[in-house]
């Protein structure tokens, strides 16, 4: 059968067009990938996983690969390749550290993607604000959740003291001296009243204990560090007394860090520590629900402090594919993201009207104990210094303190050194 000159010129266009709709498929097949990098308090928990599998799977133009970095080295990694210009396109920024990423110029601003970001108003102002370096420079990370830290007791035993939940700093340090003691009665303490924080992130802790003193403030109008005030100093010396003094801390406090605290609390060891809401699960684990006592922190005078812990996920300027990066960290920070997260994991979400959506969120004790530290809880000033203050600067005064290498002043002295870039 003859074909048309018409028919051949058809064809031909048909194959043009089929040709291009190819190019076009295996041009629209493309994947961005992008790389995550974060680090987990429950690494071991697989609802984080479950989300970036879930982010994977619902946007197939782009492929999250996730590194999972333990958190004792999270920040030094982070620092070395920001300076090296090799980062992650997103990592996970703990509030410990400030601003100083960002003061170093290695961060993106994000106000102009946040603008165009259809769910942005969403996520409480107050955390939006608390995501840049001061109230007129941009925002630079993306408000993902907070913990608000608090303090957990053993209820059982509390009950058999006939102890009250403690409400002041007087009434803590009560509690704790009756709760420490030789239980087995070998003639050796080995119950303790509180799990003592004294390595790197003990500040967390440290800061609800002390702060108080300067209502919950670290530096003044002017830029002064509060902390070498007569009040803070003499609250710090109180803290340190716990060890000290007192003894009502285990003898390891000045090296104790996360692990042992939450420890020490499930094995028996101690009879109240401190952490946030992501501890509970464990302890409930080993000890049993009606046994694990949670309360906000005590009082000085009527004041309170908590460390509040609002985490964020920022895009290094070196990232190859920023709207990919952007479009992974806001779907992780919308409500059916971060309320599976807490639900779950055991954060506490920054979205607004949650008692709405998701009451049985409040509910829970923990989250509620968590949401009525907030009114008292605060992150840190972003201050420049503040990386260097958490990860060396304090850890190495508190423990000397402890060890009575230097007093009380001396250390409050030289981390507002630091703080205030003297040092």
């Amino acid at each position: 059968m003859k074909v048309s000159k018409r028919n051949k010129v058809l064809s031909v266009i048909f194959s043009i067009l089929v040709f291009a709709g190819l190019l076009s498929g295996i041009a629209s097949a493309e994947v961005t990938k992008i790389k995550l990098w974060q680090h987990l308090d429950r690494p071991d928990l697989p609802y984080y996983y479950n989300l970036i599998d879930e982010f994977n799977r619902t946007h197939p133009d782009i492929f999250v690969e996730f590194e999972l970095v333990p958190w004792a080295s999270a920040y030094e990694k982070y620092l070395m390749a920001l300076i090296a210009g090799n980062p992650a396109d997103v990592i996970f920024h703990s509030p410990t550290w400030g601003s100083y990423f960002w003061d170093m110029g290695a961060l993106e601003p994000l106000d102009s993607y946040i603008a165009e970001w259809d769910k942005a108003d969403e996520i409480y102002e107050s955390a939006w604000e608390s995501s840049k370096a001061s109230y007129d420079e941009p925002i630079f990370g993306i408000p993902v959740y907070h913990m608000a830290n608090y303090l957990y007791y053993r209820a059982d035993w509390y009950e058999e003291l006939g102890l009250g939940v403690p409400e002041t700093m007087d009434d803590f340090l009560d509690a704790a001296t009756k709760l420490t003691g030789d239980i087995d009665g070998d003639g050796r303490v080995d119950r303790y009243g509180f799990g003592m924080r004294g390595a790197r992130g003990g500040n967390a802790m440290w800061v609800a204990f002390v702060t108080p003193a300067v209502d919950g403030q670290w530096v003044d109008e002017d830029g002064n560090c509060t902390f070498r005030r007569e009040e803070a100093i003499e609250q710090n010396q109180w803290y340190v007394d716990l060890f000290r003094k007192h003894r009502v801390t285990p003898p390891t406090a000045p090296s104790d860090g996360f692990a042992e605290i939450i420890e020490g609390f499930k094995n028996g060891l101690t009879a109240m520590t401190a952490h946030h809401i992501m501890s509970a699960g464990g302890m409930i684990d080993a000890l049993g629900d009606e046994n694990v006592g949670v309360t906000i922190y005590p009082s000085l005078d009527g004041k309170r402090a908590s460390d509040l812990g609002l985490h964020h996920y920022v895009i290094p300027k070196a990232c190859k594919d920023k709207e990919a990066a952007f479009t992974f960290a806001t779907w992780m920070s919308e409500r059916n993201q971060v309320t599976y997260f807490a639900e779950n994991y055991g954060v506490i979400p920054v979205i607004k009207n949650l008692d709405d959506t998701h009451p049985q969120l409040m509910g829970n004790r923990f989250f509620r104990t968590s949401v009525e530290s907030i009114p008292f809880a605060s992150n840190p000033p972003c201050l420049e210094t503040l990386g260097e203050f958490t990860e060396q600067a304090w850890p190495a005064s508190f423990q000397q303190a402890l060890l009575g290498q230097i007093t009380s002043e001396q250390m409050m002295n030289r981390i507002a050194d630091v703080l205030e870039g003297k040092k």
